[in-house]
C-alpha cells in the first residue's frame, strides 16, 4: 500500500505543530500517528498508536542533512576465514 493514509489533522501541540493521520485501512496495525514538527518542520517526534492501546514514541534530534559520508563506508569487508561467493550479475 503506497498511501497508508486516508485522513489528517493539522493542530498545535505545545510550541510544535502536530500532524495526525488516520489508516486508510482498518487492516493497519495502528490506528493513528502523529508528526510532532519543530518550528523548521523537521519531524521531531513520532507516536504511532496501535490497535491495542500503546504507543510506539520515537524522539529525534541532531538532525543533519547532506552530511558527507566516505566512500568506504558503502564497502563491505567480510570477516576474516568467511567463505565469499562471486555471483554474475
Amino acid at each position: 500500500m503506497r498511501r497508508p493514509f486516508s485522513t489528517f489533522e493539522l493542530g498545535r501541540a505545545e510550541e510544535e505543530l502536530r500532524l495526525t493521520a488516520w489508516p486508510k485501512s482498518d487492516r493497519m496495525p495502528f490506528t493513528r500517528v502523529e508528526f510532532h514538527l519543530g518550528p523548521d518542520s523537521a519531524i521531531r517526534r513520532l507516536v504511532i498508536h496501535q490497535l491495542d492501546a500503546t504507543a510506539m514514541e520515537f524522539v529525534f534530534s541532531g538532525e543533519q542533512l547532506n552530511v558527507a559520508v566516505p566512500e568506504a563506508a558503502f564497502r563491505y569487508q567480510p570477516p576474516a576465514g568467511l567463505p565469499v561467493v562471486e555471483t554474475e550479475q
